[in-house]
């Protein structure tokens, strides 16, 4: 685990420079350690922190490095460290008073930077180059430790590249505010795209200092397009990416040929009684599929809410959208089997016939007559006989309603009113020969 470095300032300017131990998950409230400065006892200061430890030789065990150890209560050892170096960079923390130490210098953030004496000539120039007001000396008058240096108000303002050869100074060299975006392609995971789909590599933010951008440790290039590549950056497999403010991977993969639809998410059509999941269409992918307990050649048709009654073109396509009560809206969906044709109002005996229509949805086919007189009188189950000439009714119903209130249809042509002609002639002569 690592030990961080930890400055609160006290009254009258003095300040007070610690080592701070994280604590892992697992490890005890009380922690007994050997190593660097003879440390005490850790004690808990929170579920992720020990208490500062103080300890009168910290200058020399900051340029040396720090190592602790100890043995968990199953046994298992445990080692805490801080790596030894002449240059600490602080920030303020969101859970502990202070400042604490960081990686590097973020923009527009306050820090205290701690140096050896002898570096601060170059501290205070890597400073300067990111435009921060001018930072308040600090020495061990002040409480920090002999032989080191605390500068106190950094607050850089502009970027800057880091070195070649990744210097120590480069912690204080705030890299610009940019990260690396997978934009468009096609997504088949969280960080999966699907072979031939890939996203395009972006960089969002100031990148103007950033320099160059790696694709599994390959230099990339900007494409004309847009976007960085790199030789096989498209290929299966996973890849990684990375330029010095940020780094991520992504996946390429091929998907799968086919597979087996399932109920990702099932929504009620409103009905007081609805007689659980089997009843519920549900959404999975771009599919919407029927409920379970409809037939399995049935699919989904959205229709105007004012006509949720579609008829097929032959007598006994008959199938009744439901429209929610209990949500506004101007549509409505259904499942019928067969190819819907016409869409008519719910009660067309009652509906105002300034307004409703009756709605050409499908192709303008006429009645197929099929083998309507066999279907209903000639062999195969009695249920499902009965079935056909109860459908084959309500269908005639519907059409002859329509017919009986006068209303037009729609579209408002020539060939789409002699069509539905077609139709209702055909129903008054279907329930003529029924008597």
């Amino acid at each position: 685990m690592p030990i961080e470095l930890r400055l609160v300032f006290e009254k009258a300017g003095f300040c007070r420079v610690s080592l701070l131990p994280r604590r892992a998950v697992g490890m005890p409230a009380e922690f007994a350690v050997e190593g660097s400065g003879s440390p005490p006892e850790l004690q808990a200061l929170q579920d992720e922190w020990y208490q500062d430890v103080m300890l009168p030789d910290i200058g020399r065990l900051l340029r040396e490095g720090v190592e602790w150890a100890g043995t968990l209560p199953g046994g298992a050892p445990a080692r805490l460290s801080l790596s030894g170096r002449g240059i600490f960079v602080l920030a303020r923390h969101d859970e502990l008073n202070g400042f604490v130490s960081t990686p590097h210098l973020v923009l527009g953030e306050e820090h205290v930077v701690l140096c050896v004496a002898e570096r601060l000539p170059d501290v205070r120039a890597a400073i300067a180059l990111t435009e921060s007001p001018e930072p308040t000396e600090l020495n061990s008058e002040s409480g920090i430790p002999a032989g080191w240096v605390g500068l106190r108000g950094v607050r850089p303002q502009k970027p800057v590249a880091p070195s070649p050869s990744g210097d120590i100074l480069d912690a204080l060299r705030p890299l610009p505010e940019a990260e690396i975006a997978l934009i468009g392609g096609i997504r088949i995971d969280r960080q999966t795209w699907l072979s031939g789909f890939p996203p395009t590599i972006e960089l969002l933010g100031d990148a103007s200092m950033l320099g160059g951008v790696t694709i599994d440790g390959q230099e990339a290039t900007r494409s004309p397009e847009g976007g960085y590549l790199a030789p096989g950056w498209d290929s299966a497999g996973e890849h990684s990416l990375w330029c010095t403010s940020s780094s991520r991977t992504y996946t390429i993969r091929s998907g799968a040929e086919s597979w087996e639809p399932w109920d990702a998410y099932a929504w009620s059509l409103g009905e007081p009684r609805a007689s659980g999941a089997q009843s519920r269409p549900a959404i999975c992918g771009v599919l919407v599929r029927p409920p379970r307990v409809a037939r399995s050649d049935s699919r989904p048709t959205v229709i105007a809410a004012s006509n949720p009654i579609l008829i097929g073109a032959r007598p006994g396509e008959i199938e009744v959208c439901t429209p929610r009560d209990d949500v506004r809206a101007g549509l409505c969906i259904g499942f019928p089997w067969f190819e819907p044709i016409w869409a008519l109002p719910a009660d067309a005996l009652h509906c105002d016939k300034r307004t409703a229509r009756v709605l050409l949805i499908g192709p303008p086919a006429a009645v197929n007559r099929g083998d309507q007189e066999s279907s209903t009188h000639g062999g195969g189950c009695a249920s499902l006989r009965r079935a056909l000439a109860l459908r084959s009714r309500a269908w005639c119903a519907a059409i002859l309603d329509a017919g009986r209130k006068g209303l037009q249809t729609e579209p408002s042509r020539i060939e789409t009113a002699n069509l539905w002609q077609i139709y209702k002639r055909y129903a008054k002569a279907l329930r003529r020969g029924w008597r």
